[in-house]
């Protein structure tokens, strides 16, 4: 929901002065801003009910810091970009995670889980490596 709100906030500030086509930096950032969003949402939920190690806590602190981190180097660049462009990315996103979602039901062997999940989702395209690249965000100049 809150991506949606974020394009949408995009949509309305930027669209009269969009002037460029996004960068690579800038598609990758709205892309992982999906991303992380999504799984935040899933973390959080899961740390409500069963996780509250030190790990989960410091997951979810991460993921949270990369989040802000994204959107602090996105957003002020909005008003400049063509907006397609970062609507595409979002929406990729959206697809990679229905894609590898569609992988779960297929690996339920917890000794082989890993394996199954990543044989599936090259057989589909590969969105798991495309998702999981977003939990290091040092693809960002600053």
């Amino acid at each position: 929901m809150k991506n949606i709100l974020f394009s949408i906030f995009i949509l309305f500030t930027g669209s009269s002065y969009a002037q460029r086509a996004p960068t690579d930096i800038e598609l990758k950032s709205e892309y992982c801003i999906a991303v992380l969003q999504e799984s935040l949402k899933g973390q959080k939920e899961l740390s409500g009910k069963i996780l509250e190690s030190n790990y989960s806590k410091q997951l979810l602190q991460k993921t949270e810091q990369n989040l802000n981190r994204l959107r602090s180097y996105l957003l002020p660049r909005v008003e400049e970009i063509k907006l397609e462009g970062l609507i595409l990315a979002s929406e990729r996103a959206r697809r990679d995670r229905e894609n590898y979602s569609s992988c779960s039901p297929q690996c339920k062997d917890l000794d082989t889980m890993d394996k199954c999940l990543e044989a599936c989702s090259k057989r589909i395209g590969d969105p798991l490596t495309r998702l999981r690249s977003c939990h290091d965000i040092n693809f960002l100049p600053f």
